[in-house]
Formats: structure tokens, sequence, C-alpha cells
């Protein structure tokens, strides 16, 4: 194959800023690097898939990637000799090295002209084209909507352009944040749970904020806390060094916590849930309609539009505590009239139970357990629990989706679509309406290195791996099959075929992650390849 080289060797700059910010040294690394390019295609054995794109081999061992689709950039940080390591932003569309730094240094944010990168306490902005220092930042909360929008969130919310720092608009946010938990964009307005629901005009500033519901219990959540599993990019371990304290948990009882699911949008309405009441509020004004408080917490919540006039909202039955998992009361699903928030129904599952992830067609609401699954008609009048062979090994997720590919007739023995779960020790197909098992893979353990966590907090390891299991796996739903990666491979099974296996390709590691259209990057040791998935 015909290989490209592309060399670059980036100036020395130094930066000293008049506001007293540290200085940094921006050097580029004493080896030239040398970044070689390999167009690689492999076609399945029956010749209906092919997988192609490029590899990139670097000069050192990789560390961390970053890659956006969107604006075909990679940020890439490897290893140099004697515990060093550089950083580097290699352009896609080009083919080409940008600039290549040394330092040990985070990128933390990667923009079509800006790089971000976090040093110590302090950040500093870099031209994404050749490395060129911008100048220093606070250390505070960036949030990238697109290309044309970026917000800082501290004190206040604002528009800012990183290129110049000038701020275009700036309105008042709260001094205390739980963080950017979750966020739905509507045309020109953006709503954000922050402590919190902000909306908010991304041209003007225009908005409204409405106070989450608090009543935080901090002893209890300090002994989650101490017991708890830390969220990291990183697989998830015990903070080195000993339990992790904030003094938050303990003189702050008035702080929101625990408000993790998206605010939902029906024309003119937008509902939103916190830990002890349900709201439907006008999205411009952020009037109240009306407000439905709940005695019992609502937990981790999800919400989902049935229909025009439901709302279903799914109590997870455990909750965040600044980045620990609590076990919480108990699991629940509520069918909220959206008309005047009135409860039509709620659906305890049994304590000690805690919802993994759910699924919804056209006829059923799933919630997948540690050890059961439940099927619900849309109006939770009628339910159905199977518990899961132990053959399975715990459950990670459910694919499915709400699809107008479902029969008219939800009687048949073969439906269009399974309900697919994938465990921890492969991969199993049920029937939508029995919950019969149609097919099963074993393809063996999803990942050999698990979380160390306590026999008490047990439950979390489900929650814990399924994000790691996400980036590895989806479904093509135009052809009907479910791919994943396991021991090296990329493995497609036909859903509808009893799993028959449709194509297999080699990968050099699992170390990949699925970026959407056909899509994905993998990389492990020196190379990074950008491969598509392509069928007929």
């Amino acid at each position: 194959m015909q290989k490209k080289l592309y060399l670059l060797l980036l100036p020395c700059f130094i930066l000293l800023f008049s506001n007293c910010s540290p200085t940094l040294e921006l050097q580029a690394v004493e080896v030239i690097p040398t970044v070689e390019v390999e167009q690689i295609s492999e076609v399945s054995a029956d010749g209906n898939y092919t997988l192609s794109g490029k590899k990139y081999h670097f000069p050192n061992t990789i560390t961390e990637v970053q890659y956006n689709p969107t604006w075909r950039q990679m940020a890439v940080k490897y290893d140099l000799p004697r515990r060093k390591s550089a950083y580097a932003i290699y352009d896609v569309a080009k083919e080409q090295l940008n600039w290549s730094n040394q330092g040990d240094y985070a990128l933390s944010m990667l923009q079509r002209d800006i790089v971000m990168a976090s040093y110590q306490d302090k950040k500093i902005l870099m031209r994404t084209a050749d490395g060129l220092p911008i100048r220093w930042v606070n250390k505070d909360d960036f949030v990238v909507i697109d290309d044309s929008v970026t917000l800082k969130m501290d004190s206040r919310f604002s528009r800012v352009d990183l290129s110049t720092g000038a701020i275009q608009w700036s309105r008042p946010g709260e001094s205390r944040f739980e963080g950017w938990m979750s966020d739905e964009l509507d045309g020109d307005w953006m709503y954000v749970i922050a402590d919190g629901l902000h909306g908010f005009n991304l041209n003007t500033g225009e908005g409204w904020y409405h106070q989450a519901t608090t009543d935080y219990d901090a002893t209890r959540g300090g002994k989650a806390v101490i017991n708890g599993i830390f969220i990291g990019l990183n697989i998830l371990s015990l903070a080195a060094g000993g339990p992790y304290f904030d003094d938050f948990l303990y003189f702050d009882p008035l702080r929101a916590h625990n408000i993790h699911a998206k605010p939902k949008i029906d024309g003119d309405q937008l509902y939103f849930a916190d830990r002890k009441s349900i709201v439907g509020l006008d999205k411009k004004s952020g009037k109240v309609i009306w407000e439905t408080r709940v005695k019992e917490e609502l937990g981790v919540s999800d919400l989902k539009l049935l229909s025009k006039n439901e709302l279903l909202l799914l109590g997870k039955g455990y909750r965040y505590v600044d980045y620990a998992l609590d076990k919480d009361k108990q699991a629940a699903l509520y069918l909220v009239d959206t008309n005047n928030g009135e409860i039509i129904t709620k659906k305890e599952l049994p304590k000690g139970e805690t919802i993994i992830n759910h699924a919804i067609n056209d006829a059923f609401i799933y919630t997948l357990t540690e050890g059961h699954i439940y099927r619900f008609d849309k109006g939770l009048e009628k339910g159905t629990r199977m518990e899961l062979p132990a053959v399975y090994g715990a459950p990670l997720r459910v694919v499915t989706w709400s699809s107008v590919g479902y029969d008219d007739f939800l009687t048949t023995d073969t439906p269009d679509f399974p309900l697919v779960i994938r465990t921890m020790q492969g991969i199993v197909a049920l029937h939508p309406i029995t919950l019969k098992e149609l097919w099963y893979k074993r393809i063996g353990n999803l990942l050999n290195d698990k979380p160390q966590i306590l026999n008490a907090d047990a439950w979390q390891l489900p929650l814990l791996l399924q994000d790691a299991d996400m980036r590895r796996s989806w479904i093509d739903e135009k052809n009907e099959v479910f791919w994943f990666a396991k021991s090296g491979k990329i493995i497609g099974l036909d859903l509808l075929n009893e799993g028959a296996t449709v194509a297999e390709f080699e990968l050099d590691s699992d170390d990949f992650w699925y970026v959407g259209d056909g899509e994905l990057v993998q990389f492990g040791e020196r190379d990074i390849r950008i491969m598509k998935l392509l069928s007929p």
C-alpha cells in the first residue's frame, strides 16, 4: 500500500500575560513527529459488507484520542521518552498533522478553529490550525453548542467568542451548580439543567430560571460518597488516597441534586422533573402551568412523551450524588397527564430492583433490571415480569426502538424487530410480546478488567459498564443487523435470522467507539483507525 508521510516542526513559543496568569512554554517535541497514513479496506466473506478507511500511525504509544466527525479533526496525546508526553492536532480532511507540542496537558475541548488545553488550575486556548496560543482562561465550564456558539458557565451564563474573548451576552446564573447535566436545543432556545432548569435564547441571552426542588439528605449523601464509585474517563475505581469528600454534602443542604433527565418539549410546553416534583412550563416565558409534588424521591429520571396527552417518567431507583451512585428507595414508573400534571398511574417495581435501561416500541414499555425484564402496556395497567437466566450474565443494555416497522398485528411468532439485550456473557434476542428467547449468542465476558467495587455496591456494576458497551455496539436499522466489538473483532448478527453472523472483521484492539452513520474510531498502541462500515 502507498504510504504518505507528513512532517511538521512547531517552533517554541513563550507566552507572558499582563494579567499575571502563569507562563506556558509551548515546546515542539524533540523528535520530529511523523504520521504515516495508510488506506485500509476489508471485504466480508460474502462480499456484502466493506470496512474501509485510513490508519494513522503515530511515533509513540497513544494514551488519549478525541475525534470530531463533523470537523474531521483528531486531538491526540502520546508518550515520549523519559516519561514525557506530547499532544498533537491532526486534520483528517486535509490529511496533515497541524502541530505537535511537548507537555503534560489535557486536551479538554476540540473545535474547528480552537482547541482548549487544561494545565494545572488554568486553561489555555490555542488555534487548531497551527497551535499558536490565544490566551489563558479561568477554569470555568465551557459548553460547545455548535461551531458558532460557545457558552461559559460560572456565576453567570455567557455566550463567548473564544478567539477574542468578547462576551456577546451574559445573564445571571447560580453560584452553586450541580453541573451541566443535561440539555435540550429547540431552535434558537437552549434548555439546560444545572442546579435547576435554565431556558435562554442563544442569540440574545433572554431567558428564565426555574429553581429545582432541593430537600437534600446530606448525611445520607455523604455516606454514599464515602462508599461510592467515582465516574471518570477511565473505567471506575475508588479514588486514590482514600474516599472523596465534598464540603457541600454537609454544609449546603439546599443544593439541588439528582437532576439528570433531559427536559421534554411538545409544542409550546416544556416538561421537567427534579427530585420531588414534575413540572409543566411555558417554554419561552418559564411560567409554571402545573406542578405535581410527590412524597417519595423520583430517583434519576428519564422522561418520554408517549402521546400528546401522556408523559412517562422513569424513576430508576438510583441517583448520582456528585458523581457517586447511591441506591434510592424504590424504582417506579409514572404516567402523567400533560394537561394538568395529574399522575394517571404509578407502577412500582419490587424493592431492591434498579432500572438499568429501558426501551419503548409502538405497543410496550420495557424496563431492564439486573435480573429481570418487565414489560408494561402503554397505560401501565398490565405488566409481565421475566427472570433472566443466570447464564446470560448481568445485562448491560437494551437495544430496540419505537418503529413503524412493527407489524400492525403484534401477535406474530416472528416479530419485525426483537428486543435485544447485550449481557456480560453474550447477546440475547427476545420476542417483544411473549419475551420468549428467539436466539442467544454466547460470546464470553465483555470486559476482562471490571471495576473493583465493594460487595455492598455490586448492584452498580451493570450500570457502570453499560457506557463502555454502548460505545462498542449499535444497530443498523436498514439492514436489521446488530454490530458489536469483541476480542479484536467487529461482528454483525442478523436480528431476524436467529442471530446468524453476517460479517466479521479483524480489529487491532477493542478500544473503539461508534460515532454514528456507520463510522467508527479504533485505536491501540501507536495506531488510530477511522473506518466506515458500508453495505450494498
